[in-house]
C-alpha cells in the first residue's frame, strides 16, 4: 500500500516554479501514456486537477508545500484514470448482487447445481434468475436447455441470461407463462430455438426474450440504486475513472442522479439513452435527452453526462442473430445453412430515427455485429451527413466485428469529413468470446474480426 506523508519543512521550493502542487506522487514508475510511452518517476498534480510537471523525484520534490499531500509509491506504477468505452454497469450491478453468478461454470452441471440452490431458498412460483452462461466455457459445448433446469426448479420459473446478453434459457414452467409452444411463432427479430421436433428449447434469442424478460418483475430503485454504489466499487479496484454506459431507461437515469445527488458517483459516466425500434418510441426518448444538458454540458461539473441515442441494427456473433451477407456457421466446418441473421431494427425505421437523433444535435451510437449490419450504419451516416453537414457528433458503430472493405473506406471518410463514424471496438472480446466467433464467424470472416491493425493503417 502507498504511503501519504506530510512534506518536512527542511523541503526547500523555488517560488518560481509558480504555486505549489495539490499532491505530489514520489519513487513510482508513472505511466504517462506520451506519444513516446514515457515512463517517469515522480509527478505533482495542481489544485486545479492538472499535471504540474513530471520527472524525478528531485525535480518534483520542488513543487512540494506545506499544504500539499505527498504519496510514496515505493516503485509502484501509476497509470491515468482508465476509461472503460462500453458496458452495461447498472445491470451488472444487479447481476452480481441479485442473481445466481454462472460466469465461472464449466458444465451444465454445475449450472444446474447452482439452480438446485436457489430453488431451495424460494418459494413455489418465485422467479430464479441467473447471468453470465457460455456454452463455450462448458465442457458439454452446448447451450444450456429447459430440460437440464426442469429437474431441480419444477415449481419456479427460471430465466437464465447468457453473457452476450443477446440471448438466455427459460425453464418450461416460464415458457409455459411466457406462451411460448409448439406453434408460437418467431417474434420480428427474434428467434424461439427448437429441436428436431420443432419444440422450444427454452433458448430465446434476441426480441423473443421479451416474452419471458416482461414478465419477471422489476428491479426496485433502491436496488438499481445499491446495484451502481456496488459496481463503482468494482471500477475502482480496476483504475477506471469513467465509463460509457451503453444502452439506459430512464429508471437507470434517475438511478444514476440519485446517486450523483448523493455525491457518491465517483466515476464519470456516459449514457447512452435506449431509442427503441419505433418512431414513437424514438419520439419519447428524443424528448428526455432534449431536457437535460447536450454534451459537453452536464451534471454535476462534467460527471454525469447524458450523451445520446443507442440504436441497434444486429444482434450477436455467438447468437449467430447478427446480420451477415453469408450464412453464419454452427461451427467452423459447419454451416448454419439459410441463416444470415436478420436487422434488428426495421431498416427504413432506422434510418428515419437516425435523421431524427442527427438533425436535432444528438450523438448517436448505433450496435452492429455483422457485415452486413455495419454497411447499412455507416451507409446511414453518410445518407444523413450529406443531407445535414454537421461536425463533432461523432456517430460510432459499437462492437463493428467484421465490417467490410467498404465500411472501412466510409468510416474513414466520415471521420475526416464530419468527426463522426468511429468504430467502437473491445479488443478484449477476443479473449471473452474468441473461441465462440471463430466457429460462428467461419475462417473467412474469423480472418478480419476485429481488425485493429488494418483501421490503423488506414486512419
Amino acid at each position: 500500500m502507498a504511503t501519504l506523508k506530510r512534506p518536512s519543512k527542511a523541503v526547500a521550493r523555488n517560488p518560481a516554479l509558480g504555486p505549489p502542487a495539490e499532491e505530489v506522487l514520489l519513487d513510482g514508475k508513472i505511466l504517462t501514456v506520451d506519444p513516446h510511452d514515457s515512463v517517469a518517476e515522480a509527478v505533482a498534480i495542481g489544485f486545479d486537477g492538472r499535471f504540474l510537471a513530471i520527472g524525478s523525484n528531485v525535480d518534483i520534490r520542488a513543487h512540494i508545500g506545506p499544504n500539499t499531500k505527498v504519496i510514496d509509491l515505493h516503485g509502484r506504477t501509476a497509470t491515468p484514470g482508465l476509461i472503460d468505452s462500453h458496458g452495461h454497469y447498472a445491470d451488472g450491478g444487479i447481476n452480481e448482487l441479485y442473481t445466481v453468478n454462472l460466469s465461472d461454470a464449466t458444465s451444465i452441471a454445475e449450472i444446474v447445481q447452482k439452480i438446485a440452490e436457489r430453488a431451495k431458498t424460494l418459494k413455489p412460483g418465485e422467479w430464479i434468475q441467473g447471468t453470465g452462461w457460455d456454452e463455450s466455457k462448458l465442457t458439454e459445448l452446448r447451450y444450456v436447455l429447459a430440460a437440464d433446469l426442469d429437474k431441480v426448479a419444477p415449481k419456479n420459473p427460471v430465466w437464465l441470461l447468457h453473457t452476450t446478453g443477446h440471448y438466455g434459457v427459460a425453464n418450461s414452467f416460464a415458457l409455459k407463462l411466457a406462451h411460448i409452444a409448439h406453434g408460437t411463432k418467431n417474434p420480428r427479430a427474434g428467434t424461439i430455438d427448437r429441436d428436431a421436433q420443432g419444440n422450444p428449447t427454452g433458448v430465446l434469442k434476441e426480441n423473443a426474450m421479451k416474452a419471458v424478460v416482461s414478465l419477471i418483475p422489476p428491479v426496485t430503485p433502491d436496488q438499481e440504486h445499491n446495484a451502481i454504489l456496488h459496481i463503482i466499487d468494482a471500477l475502482h479496484a480496476e483504475g477506471m475513472t469513467a465509463i460509457k454506459e451503453g444502452d439506459i431507461q430512464p429508471h437507470t437515469w434517475d438511478a444514476y442522479k440519485r446517486v450523483l445527488d448523493e455525491n457518491k458517483l465517483k466515476v464519470r459516466v456516459f449514457t447512452l439513452w435506449d431509442v427503441g425500434t419505433t418512431m414513437d418510441a424514438g419520439r419519447a426518448t428524443l424528448a428526455r435527452i432534449k431536457a437535460l444538458p447536450l454534451p459537453p454540458r452536464s451534471l454535476g461539473e462534467g460527471v454525469l453526462l447524458s450523451g445520446g441515442g443507442k440504436l441497434y441494427m444486429d444482434g450477436s456473433g455467438g447468437g449467430r442473430t447478427a446480420w451477415l451477407y453469408d450464412d453464419w456457421h454452427v461451427k467452423s466446418t459447419e454451416i448454419d445453412k439459410g441463416n444470415k441473421g436478420y436487422p434488428a431494427t426495421d431498416v427504413d425505421t432506422y434510418k428515419q430515427l437516425v435523421r431524427m437523433y442527427h438533425q436535432a444535435g444528438i450523438h448517436v451510437g448505433t450496435h452492429a455485429v455483422g457485415d452486413r449490419a455495419i454497411d447499412t450504419v455507416v451507409d446511414t451516416y453518410a445518407e444523413v451527413l450529406k443531407e445535414t453537414p454537421t461536425h463533432g457528433l461523432r456517430h460510432s458503430i459499437i462492437h463493428s466485428n467484421i465490417p467490410t472493405d467498404h465500411a472501412l473506406d466510409t468510416m474513414a471518410t466520415l471521420q475526416k469529413q464530419y468527426d463522426a463514424g468511429y468504430p467502437e471496438l473491445q479488443a478484449p472480446f477476443m479473449w471473452w468470446l474468441g473461441d465462440t466467433y471463430a466457429g460462428t464467424f467461419g475462417p473467412q470472416r474469423a480472418a478480419r474480426l476485429i481488425p485493429l491493425k488494418t483501421m490503423l493503417a488506414r486512419g
